[in-house]
């Protein structure tokens, strides 16, 4: 806050007139001060993703317990659990989906995490995410299941 800022704030606690300009800005600085040391810097956008990626269980955790939005979307509309579910870490997929993970989340094309889990022949998490309720019947874009992928895949 400049110390004009100050002066006008003052001012404004007198009574004395001042003009609107003058009045809004001295507010606006009186707002950033009372926000600025409550509110906590957000969390960068995609952290949970990298690390969901590289399988840091721990660094997931920190991030949910942060703040981060467990559902949060990249450009593809990829999920944590989607590249976790891709990647095959199943820890990470179960600390997501303990988090509250959308365990039927679509990406851009309308593919699921258990879709990835297939794919990719990651047998554990496809187990642990049907177990949890996974939808076996989503389609994706293409009009493609999860079980027709499973039957592709052998």
């Amino acid at each position: 806050m400049s110390l004009n800022s100050l002066i006008e704030c003052g001012r404004l606690n007198r009574g004395e007139a001042v003009s609107i300009t003058t009045w809004s800005s001295a507010v606006a600085a009186a707002l950033f001060f009372v926000f600025a040391s409550v509110v906590p810097a957000p969390v960068q956008a995609g952290q949970i993703h990298d690390a969901a990626k590289a399988g840091d269980a721990e660094q997931v955790k920190r991030l949910i317990e942060a703040g981060t939005d467990v559902n949060e979307k990249n450009a593809a509309f990829s999920t944590a659990l989607h590249l976790a579910a891709d990647a095959g870490h199943l820890e990470v997929v179960q600390v997501l989906v303990a988090k509250g993970a959308d365990i039927d989340a679509k990406d851009l094309t309308d593919v699921t995490p258990l879709q990835f889990a297939v794919l990719g022949q990651h047998e554990s998490i496809l187990e642990f995410l049907i177990a949890k309720g996974a939808d076996v019947n989503l389609m994706e874009k293409k009009g493609i299941t999860v079980l027709d992928d499973a039957t592709r895949k052998g």
